[in-house]
């Protein structure tokens, strides 16, 4: 899905795409979802994640990036929302939260108090245990970098609002780190991560990306 209105066009060569930036992004600070399982669960943005939004479409503005991406969730949306009616933004399916199944909105104290074993084995195997009606971080990590790789082959620089759950996997991937230990990646509202090189041998330029680097990886 795409709204807006028509992007830039770039006439890069593909040497010259390869060194200019992927950045991924987590979206701007929520509201209601403080001690609850968020997945695909809507949010809205808070009064800080408001300012936060304004901050980052006013850097977009002035750096232009060949493109924008965002996860369909309405909290990535509203983090670009400012722009939705000056330039193209690209919605990815694959860029989503992981989805929570049974679990997600619920918070974490019932669900370790209904469910006790689940809750349990899902803490011993984070990468690999499924939420009822849910997915695994396994399988967030196969779309994800799927859809990573498609925007690499896209016009660049690049910049995606997605979720923590998804720059965790692709942190793991990109050090090589067992997905086993994703929650050792933290990233707080947008920060992120930039990654160059060609799509099929991706690389991290700069792990925990902030507003203030925008400009000089932009």
């Amino acid at each position: 899905m795409t709204v807006g209105v028509p992007a830039f066009e770039t006439t890069d060569t593909p040497e010259k795409n390869a060194s200019r930036a992927v950045i991924l992004l987590r979206h701007a600070a929520t509201t209601g979802g403080e001690g609850r399982a968020i997945g695909r669960t809507p949010l809205p943005l808070s009064p800080e994640g408001l300012r936060q939004a304004a901050a980052l479409c006013k850097v977009m503005r002035q750096c232009r990036p060949a493109a924008l991406y965002a996860s369909p969730a309405s909290r990535a949306r509203d983090t670009l929302g400012p722009l939705l009616d000056e330039c193209t933004v690209h919605l990815i399916d694959d860029m989503d939260e992981i989805d929570m199944g049974q679990w997600d909105g619920r918070t974490f104290d019932s669900i370790r108090q209904r469910e006790p074993e689940q809750y349990n084995r899902r803490g011993r195997d984070m990468a690999h245990f499924k939420i009822p009606g849910g997915e695994t971080f396994a399988d967030v990590q196969r779309r994800v970098m799927t859809a990573v790789r498609h925007m690499a082959q896209g016009p660049r620089p690049a910049v995606c609002i997605t979720h923590a759950g998804c720059l965790r996997v692709v942190a793991c991937t990109l050090t090589r780190t067992r997905l086993e230990d994703l929650m050792s990646f933290r990233f707080s509202h947008l920060h992120g991560l930039a990654m160059t090189g060609p799509s099929s041998a991706l690389h991290l330029e700069k792990a925990d990306v902030t507003l203030e680097d925008l400009p000089s990886l932009l």
